[in-house]
């Protein structure tokens, strides 16, 4: 699994399943799956997905299925929003084709007969998932190796009851030198920064408790936290870091960053400030001083 790359492995995910008596073609299939893992990518997004050159193509497969109901299709053509990508989502029948896809989680598949419904922000939230996706396999090498799971992908995990109590919009391990480091990856509004404290006090039960036990070499997972802007940030760096203090959880590692940073220089970027115990002084033998958490 390592040596694969992350888009190699959606693509051999949909192949293994493909529905060799659907009125839709392979690419359409892997499609629809591509739009189960992310709810809401844009054109350019499925384009990169799929490895494929010709934007011509990409659009044809994608107006069949928004013809034949199979994918919802959310488009401005005012302008200056005309020169947007329309982004795409699962519609009635491309549900009830997923129904006969063995992969496919039912109760998962129940949250998309309200996609229509979702908001800009829930829509917004899935197509970074997907771009930082992206971008984390453009860091793939032989030397560093990436895996991202985002909630479709939890039924299917270890811990899949702690994950469907959290649902953080992403969860990534990075495998470098044979050793693991694993993130959760929360993306933050506005108008979140009250209910931010009920919600790093899951994480910290989460960290003091039972439910999470590593792994004698490995580390309980990082709390990334993407903010909308720099103020956002400096306040909650500020009471993250006294709600550790209170709770006796300073160890616990917790670090945030602004959408523009992630934006400009991807999640592996050095772009991130630290709260509680910081890397360089982490008890990890088996890791050198790190500038950035990504290495």
């Amino acid at each position: 699994m390592h040596n694969t790359t992350i888009k190699q492995l959606i693509t051999q995910h949909s192949l293994s399943t493909l529905n060799t008596n659907s009125s839709i073609t392979s690419k359409q299939q892997t499609i629809l799956h591509l739009l189960y893992r992310f709810r809401f990518l844009n054109r350019i997004h499925i384009q990169q997905f799929l490895n494929h050159k010709d934007h011509k193509r990409i659009n044809v497969w994608l107006r069949d299925l928004t013809a034949k109901n199979y994918l919802g299709r959310i488009y401005d053509s005012t302008f200056p929003n005309n020169v947007k990508p329309a982004i795409y989502y699962i519609e009635l029948e491309g549900i009830r084709w997923l129904k006969t896809e063995r992969s496919i989680d039912n109760t998962t598949l129940k949250k998309f007969y309200r996609e229509s419904q979702r908001t800009e922000r829930f829509i917004d939230h899935c197509q970074l998932i997907g771009q930082l996706y992206l971008e984390l396999e453009d860091h793939w090498t032989n030397r560093t190796q990436y895996r991202m799971f985002v909630p479709s992908d939890y039924p299917n995990l270890p811990r899949a009851q702690v994950f469907a109590q959290l649902l953080p919009h992403a969860f990534i391990v990075k495998r470098q030198a044979g050793k693991e480091e694993a993130s959760f990856v929360e993306i933050l509004d506005y108008d979140q920064t009250k209910r931010l404290r009920q919600r790093m006090k899951q994480y910290v039960q989460l960290y003091s408790g039972y439910d999470w036990q590593p792994a004698p070499d490995q580390q309980f997972p990082i709390v990334r936290l993407i903010c909308p802007t720099l103020s956002v940030l400096i306040t909650l760096k500020r009471m993250t870091k006294k709600l550790l203090v209170d709770l006796e959880s300073e160890r616990m590692e917790i670090c945030l960053t602004t959408r523009e940073q992630v934006e400009a220089h991807s999640m592996t970027g050095d772009i991130w400030e630290y709260v509680g115990q910081r890397p360089e002084t982490a008890k990890r033998p088996h890791k050198p001083k790190l500038t950035g958490p990504f290495g």
